[in-house]
Order: structure tokens, then sequence, then C-alpha cells
């Protein structure tokens, strides 16, 4: 049986970093309803447009210091949608503006650190390669 979803960035720029984030309001309708189907990538949310001011910072943020400013964005997101519908992604080169490949890698590692192995295994990679079918034979 073929399935159909979409993956949205749940955590990035406009739209749901003022709206759902701060206001911490229930998802929209349409994420309600199809939240089978719908897929959340983390990342994107160190994006110079959102407003953490890392470019500004005479030396660029580590690992905990990302991860204290951005992990109740990610719990809320984890939180709605589960580990089974979340992947971790960077928005790389974009982010470079702001933090390190390596930074942005190690914050995640520090938010799962009290994750199970299967828990951390479908936000690193096996949800992704469901998703993308990457483990399908062509």
């Amino acid at each position: 049986m073929a399935s159909v979803g979409v993956v949205v960035h749940v955590i990035e720029a406009n739209f749901v970093h003022p709206i759902i984030m701060h206001q911490r309001m229930q998802l929209p309708p349409v994420l309600t309803i199809l939240s089978v189907l719908v897929m959340a990538k983390l990342g994107g949310i160190n994006m110079v447009v959102n407003g953490f001011g890392w470019h500004e910072q005479p030396r660029p943020p580590g690992s905990q210091e990302l991860l204290d400013a951005t992990r109740h964005y990610y719990d809320y997101t984890l939180e709605k949608f589960g580990v089974d519908r979340c992947m971790f992604e960077s928005n790389f080169p974009v982010d470079k503006q702001s933090c390190s490949y390596t930074v942005l890698w190690n914050s995640f590692k520090r938010l799962t650190a009290g994750f199970s192995a299967d828990e951390k295994a479908k936000l690193f990679h096996d949800t992704a390669a469901r998703v993308y079918r990457l483990n399908s034979p062509a």
C-alpha cells in the first residue's frame, strides 16, 4: 500500500516561530487532521531571520548555548508530533551565519541525551529513511 505524506519544516522562519511557538497555540487544523501524514523536520531555527542574533555576537554559540536557546521549540514539536514523525535536519549553508555544522548536530545530540536508543535512531536516521524511502530498492 502506497502512502502519501507531507514533510513540514515545523521549526522555521516566520510562520512557526511567532505563531505556534511563542503563543503555544494548537497546531493548525489541517495539520491536526492530517497528523498521521505530516512529518516534522527539526531544523532551520537558527537562521538570522528568527532573531537569535547569533551572527551579531563576537563568537558563535557553542552547542549548549544553542540548545539552551532553542530546546523549548524542539521539545514542543516533539511533544506534538512524536519521534515517529520527526527528523533532525540542518539548514546549511544558510545556518552557517549563526553556528557551525558541528555545533548544530552536537546540540541535537545534547537534546536527545535522555532519549532511548530507538528514539535517537528515529530522529537522526530512521524517520528520514522511511519518509524519503532511502532504504527501498529502486
